[in-house]
């Protein structure tokens, strides 16, 4: 059976220990970045965070440019300093506005920090900006 087909169905039965190793295995022949990801999500599912960060250095080193960071991978690493210059980086990048996904980002990330005054000061400068839908 194609240890691709194997790994997306422990996928699908959270069995990410089993996962892991078919991802692992499809690495070693293939080191795209949708593998990449997935190892890192993986990872974070079972509590490896050595490992997820591991594979997020090696993405950045040998994958620039293709890999997108994503912001919670670095919440989840309890990377909060990294997680907050990401949710930056993206404000900057976002051309509509104010992004509610970034901006409760940043709040998590200064709430994480114990930054106080910077949450409050992030809260009361867009609390009219964002709609009631977050």
């Amino acid at each position: 059976l194609d240890p691709k087909l194997l790994g997306k169905q422990a996928m699908k039965c959270k069995a990410y220990a089993k996962a892991l190793h078919y991802k692992e295995t499809e690495f070693h022949s293939d080191k795209s970045v949708p593998v990449l990801e997935s190892l890192i999500s993986i990872n974070n599912k079972l509590g490896q965070k050595e490992a997820a960060a591991g594979l997020l250095e090696y993405g950045k080193l040998h994958k620039q440019g293709e890999l997108k960071v994503r912001e919670r991978w670095y919440e989840k690493l309890n990377e909060w300093d990294k997680a907050l210059e990401a949710y930056k980086k993206e404000q900057m990048s976002n051309e509509h506005g104010v992004d509610p996904e970034i901006l409760l980002g940043q709040m998590r990330c200064y709430e994480a920090l114990g930054e106080w005054g910077q949450l409050h000061e992030i809260s009361c400068d867009n609390w009219n900006k964002v709609t009631e839908e977050m």
